[in-house]
């Protein structure tokens, strides 16, 4: 990784031996990928982390913006593949820690998109159980974190190397 910056906690994370519960689903030379922490994070979300140090997508080089692209089609491929996600959402909002990170949240098909649906006027709307609060909410047992993270992460290094052949 170049261009670290000291006291920035997603750099350190990048570059210590220790690896997140369930490991690195995918790594190269631009990104980390991992899944999301089981203590505010629903099974199947998975965090992408730059290893240099940037804030926003402006930042990024034409090789980072480029792989940034074949990485999230490989993620939301094998999110799919092995999960009940009928959509992938991406999030990259990078306010409190400034550094390029994304989150990718598995959408299930047993639970449609609200997007269409009106309310009614006057009633005020809620989370639907997507907040973090939400009564949806359930934990994840850190071995099926473990469980899914391996799946992710043999999808998406088999997918790699059908490319490159």
């Amino acid at each position: 990784m170049t261009d670290a910056a000291p006291s920035c906690a997603y750099c350190r994370q990048s570059t210590t031996p220790d690896e997140p519960p369930g490991g690195w689903v995918y790594w190269d030379e631009h990104w980390l990928v991992h899944h999301g922490p089981v203590e505010s994070s629903r099974a199947g979300t998975m965090k992408i982390l730059s290893r240099r140090h940037y804030t926003d997508f402006a930042d990024m080089t034409e090789r980072e913006a480029a792989s940034f692209g074949v990485l999230l089609r490989a993620l939301d491929t094998a999110m799919r593949a092995c999960t009940d996600a009928e959509r992938v959402h991406v999030v990259s909002t990078r306010d409190r820690v400034p550094h390029f990170h994304a989150w990718l949240y598995r959408r299930p098909a047993t639970r449609p998109s609200t997007a269409r649906r009106s309310m009614p006027a006057g009633r005020p709307r809620r989370c639907a159980g997507t907040c973090r609060t939400g009564p949806s909410r359930r934990s994840i047992d850190p071995m099926d974190q473990v469980a899914e993270a391996s799946r992710l992460s043999h999808l998406i290094r088999s997918s790699s190397r059908r490319r490159s052949s």
